[in-house]
């Protein structure tokens, strides 16, 4: 079923089962449901063991696995993970190395770049070309592979709407309040918008918005809340006007693009003359010195392929034509996952205070998570 051996479960809270990692044979697409459940026992009302299940990936595709005597961990036993707890690097197919293609620095366009690290079995490279310094993942999944990915990702699947508004809700509210600074309303666009949440936030204050979104569950859950246009579609695929919009946003997005240059330039053409990009990406870095010791992945590639610090997103931003650059800590995620919230809480709250303190001209380079402001 696997290459990793048995299949691996965790509760959702609607009581269902999701496979965190069960595939057929050949297979790279990403489960989204079972269309059968497990048996009951009477005692005790909760699934004992599993004959076999439909499994439905996001394309519509079933495949129908016999799973013979497999035993299913009751909520809150050993392996399992609570309805909030996500394991994203459970979600990753497993790529063959015909699927991976080598990239040059995003940044500088340069070939030369040493290993600094292993993440998940993909080498994290730093560029050594111009005093650059870009850190990214290469070899990486091809566009055509991660497109695929995240359209048969099912966000729903790994967090609820709820759990994911409580995470983000200090980071929407810092985005915000940033962009309310410079205007009072104007055109939004958030790509990778998820459910709506940033976007639900900007209505409120009086901003059209649009949203464009991979995930056809994320994106039907936003269209039945918003006013605004959703587009389901990968945002290299949006057919949006250009000079259109006041403000772009992307929260935990640009460390999962395949080529951030492209990328950054197609936001910086959607803007209008004074426009901003508002961004939001992990650090990641200054911490791989201490992944041994905490057991675990940080960048978790191939999910992140792109770490950006302020010297090259500042180069980066330069080169496309951004006229201001501002870089800043703000506040971190509440994530569901105790060690990242216990990180971003100490790290990031020193990180804070330092800014604070040194209003502005203090960044230190471990706080986990960083924003920058681009402005046209």
């Amino acid at each position: 079923m696997s290459s990793t051996g048995s299949p691996r479960w965790r509760w959702t809270s609607a009581g269902t089962i999701m496979s965190e990692r069960c595939r057929e044979a050949g297979n790279s697409g990403l489960v989204r449901s079972f269309g059968r459940r497990p048996e009951y026992s009477s005692a005790r009302r909760a699934p004992t063991r599993l004959d076999s299940v439909f499994l439905t990936c996001a394309r519509g595709r079933e495949y129908h696995l016999p799973v013979r005597g497999a035993s299913i961990p009751e909520p809150g036993a050993g392996g399992s993970a609570s309805p909030n707890k996500r394991n994203y690097l459970s979600t990753i197919p497993n790529f063959a190395k015909r699927d991976l293609v080598d990239v040059d620095c995003a940044v500088c366009g340069g070939k030369r770049a040493r290993v600094i690290g292993d993440d998940n079995g993909f080498a994290v490279r730093k560029c050594v070309e111009k005093s650059c310094g870009f850190v990214y993942v290469s070899p990486r999944p091809s566009k055509e592979n991660l497109l695929k990915m995240y359209g048969d990702f099912d966000l729903q699947g790994a967090i609820t709407p709820e759990a994911l508004r409580s995470e983000m809700k200090g980071v929407i509210r810092d985005i915000a309040r940033w962009l309310m600074s410079r205007r009072s309303n104007g055109r939004v666009l958030d790509i990778g918008c998820s459910f709506g949440h940033l976007l639900s936030e900007m209505e409120r204050r009086g901003w059209q918005t649009v949203g464009v979104d991979p995930s056809q569950v994320a994106v039907t859950y936003a269209k039945q809340r918003l006013k605004g246009t959703l587009l389901n579609v990968a945002f290299e695929d949006a057919r949006l006007e250009r000079g259109s919009f006041d403000a772009v946003v992307l929260l935990f997005v640009l460390e999962h693009v395949f080529d951030p240059r492209a990328f950054l330039q197609k936001c910086f053409d959607l803007l209008r003359p004074g426009g901003e990009v508002a961004i939001r990406v992990p650090r990641t870095e200054p911490l791989m010195p201490i992944r041994r010791f905490l057991g675990r992945s940080l960048m978790i590639a191939p999910l992140h392929l792109n770490d950006f610090s302020p010297r090259t997103m500042r180069r980066l931003s330069r080169d496309l034509g951004f006229r201001e650059f501002e870089c800043r800590v703000g506040s971190a995620r509440h994530s569901p996952d105790p060690v990242e919230r216990a990180g971003a809480l100490l790290l990031g709250g020193i990180g804070r205070m330092l800014e604070t303190i040194s209003r502005g001209t203090v960044l230190v380079p471990w706080t986990g998570s960083l924003s920058y402001r681009l402005i046209k």
